[in-house]
């Protein structure tokens, strides 16, 4: 069953992050699963059916076919210390992958949101995050 709040680019996204941190730690997907609900794969899902749990569950994450459910989902990240999509990303959609979303203030302040999600080189990556730290010191002595 695929979850439909859920994007396809944040299902990918969480699809690599978790791959990426089963290869770090040197687990499988079969791990994970006993990791999260133990050994006996069959559940009371939250809808109070009966559901089958486990390695193939866990492979339609790493997958990018489904989205865990938000308990599941907080303990996957927590088994593989990954960092978790906030609550408003997750909710509200609020999240691209290889994205640049620039929103500016319609209330005459001259400020605007930048948000940047993509790979690139790290010397590229470091030049922007030392622009954010000017922008931190700036709006540390004149906020």
């Amino acid at each position: 069953m695929r979850n439909s709040n859920i994007t396809q680019a944040r299902r990918r996204i969480f699809a690599k992050a978790m791959q990426g941190a089963m290869d770090d730690m040197g687990v499988n997907q079969s791990d994970v699963a006993r990791a999260l609900w133990g050994t006996d794969k069959n559940k009371t899902a939250s809808n109070g059916y009966m559901q089958q749990y486990g390695r193939d569950r866990i492979s339609m994450y790493v997958r990018a076919e489904s989205f865990p459910a938000p308990a599941t989902y907080r303990k996957i990240c927590e088994f593989l210390k990954i960092k978790p999509f906030s609550d408003h990303e997750i909710e509200s959609g609020d999240f691209a992958e290889n994205s640049i979303t620039l929103g500016v203030n319609d209330d005459g302040d001259n400020i605007a949101d930048v948000r940047v999600n993509r790979q690139m080189p790290v010397e590229f990556a470091t030049k922007i995050a030392a622009i954010i730290k000017q922008v931190d010191k700036f709006e540390e002595m004149f906020g």
